[in-house]
């Protein structure tokens, strides 16, 4: 009798191993093969499937429920609103990732400029510097803010 798939489960019973087949196909991961009900394959590497929501991240497992990957590295779900900057975790309702930096979300309108963060109701940026916003109708010409009304921006300078 010629058996498909390969083995998923082994009961013993008494001094018996009893082998049962399922048409589970096997795959292969990188050179090896596995069974996917149990394993799955991380970079090249079989792994086996642990928690609710296997995942990967690089070459290992995780369980994306409790855990993230954050720039191939396996780190906490923090908070409510969870969110990767880098290699670094956060809870995105109280903080944000500005030029890979982790920064305090700021005012009612949060923003960044380069790694820095702002609120955008009282400040702009301007060619990566934080510059306040002046006037009635705010503008830049390079790391210059102005006041569009009354000057112009020539050949980045405020005319």
């Amino acid at each position: 009798m010629e058996m498909k798939g390969i083995p998923t489960l082994l009961t013993v019973i008494g001094c018996f191993a009893l082998l049962i087949f399922e048409s589970v196909e096997a795959q292969t991961c990188g050179f090896r093969r596995y069974n996917p009900t149990f394993n799955m394959c991380c970079g090249g590497q079989v792994r086996s499937r642990s928690g609710i929501s296997p995942a990967c991240c690089g070459t290992r497992n995780y369980d994306s429920r409790f855990n993230m990957c954050c720039g191939g590295q396996v780190r906490s779900r923090s908070g409510i609103s969870p969110a990767c900057c880098g290699t670094r975790n956060y809870d995105s309702r109280f903080n944000m990732c500005c030029g890979g930096q982790v920064r305090s979300r700021s005012g009612i309108s949060p923003a960044c400029c380069g790694t820095r963060n702002y609120d955008s109701r009282f400040n702009m940026c301007c060619g990566g510097q934080v510059r306040s916003r002046s006037g009635i109708s705010p503008a830049c010409c390079g790391t210059q803010n102005y006041d569009a009304r009354f000057n112009r921006c020539c050949n980045g300078r405020v005319c």
